[in-house]
């Protein structure tokens, strides 16, 4: 059979024949990424970006994408266009995960010192119980650019 998907009411669906959604684009990226194309998911979420800026997990997931291929300045300034944003105080772990996600980028892009900044002020923020797997994540990439930067520290 093929792989398509037959929706047989329109209203099953609220928002995704509505092109202007930023919801209906992130549904149809999430889809993309699954199949793995990156390109055509940057270009939805550059769509829910454009049509809701004001929304951090659409600047997350295209900061995702962009970690993906490998543009980490870019997924930096994604990031950091996340934090920018008024995240609840409820929405603790979308902060944490974003300053995880910055370590990261910061990590490939070989400053060091900003990636432990990040992943400190992750692990600063009171991770609900139920973020442990979360918080072990960070410790694991806070170790890792620690061991980087006693190795580049060694060799100079």
């Amino acid at each position: 059979m093929g792989g398509g998907v037959i929706i047989t009411e329109k209203n099953s669906y609220p928002g995704l024949f509505n092109l202007f959604s930023s919801f209906a684009w992130s549904r149809i990226g999430g889809y993309l990424f699954w199949l793995k194309r990156l390109d055509k998911t940057l270009y939805c979420f550059n769509k829910c970006v454009e049509l809701n800026p004001y929304n951090a997990r659409y600047w997350v997931y295209k900061g995702v994408i962009l970690y993906k291929l490998e543009r980490f300045d870019e997924a930096l300034d994604s990031y950091d266009e996340a934090l920018e944003l008024k995240i609840p105080r409820s929405g603790r772990r979308l902060k944490v995960l974003i300053l995880n996600n910055k370590g990261h980028a910061l990590f490939m892009l070989e400053r060091f010192d900003e990636a432990l900044d990040s992943f400190n002020e992750a692990l600063e923020l009171k991770i609900p119980r139920s973020g442990r797997r979360l918080k072990s994540l960070i410790l694991n990439n806070k170790g890792q650019a620690l061991f980087l930067c006693w190795n580049v520290m060694m060799k100079l």
